[in-house]
């Protein structure tokens, strides 16, 4: 799928993930260790164990590319705007890809918000409150269909 986007637009495409995982992980003001251990895992594991074809080969190109600049590209300090990138996936990527394509990683970031401790007195593992909501924000922005995510889970 690679061969569809120009490689700013494939760039761009691989920094999704680390802007996602940030915005999920940021929720409660910090990332955590096992929160970036999930993301790590998933990324690694999904390079070949995806479903999906586009997140698959994009965690492919993750594994092989410069996480560090593609992390710094996700806190915005290159000027990366997701609203250029979901509309430029909408116009490349058919509904039943764009959806594919952000269920899973939605998946993953359901993984990750699950991985992290949360509480003050009774520490436990789970999603707190924050990360629902900020999970809640990224699937109306990236007009996630939760109907269709059945068919995407790795």
């Amino acid at each position: 799928m690679k061969e569809r986007f120009s490689t700013d637009e494939w760039n761009d495409l691989m920094i999704l993930p680390f802007h996602l995982f940030t915005a999920v992980a940021l929720a409660d003001g910090k990332i955590q260790q096992a929160e970036l251990k999930e993301f790590l895992e998933r990324t690694t594991q999904g390079a070949l164990g995806y479903r999906d074809p586009l997140h698959k080969e994009v965690a492919r190109g993750i594994i092989d590319g410069d996480a560090g600049e593609l992390l710094k590209a996700a806190t915005g300090a290159t000027g990366w705007d997701p609203k250029q990138v979901k509309s430029m996936m909408k116009e490349k990527l058919t509904s039943d890809e764009y959806q594919g394509f952000i269920g899973s990683m939605f998946i993953d970031l359901l993984n990750i918000a699950k991985a992290s401790i949360n509480g003050k007195w009774f520490r436990k593992k789970g999603i707190g409150k924050e990360e629902q909501e900020r999970l809640a924000a990224i699937g109306l922005f990236w007009d996630l269909d939760l109907g269709r995510m059945e068919a995407f889970k790795k």
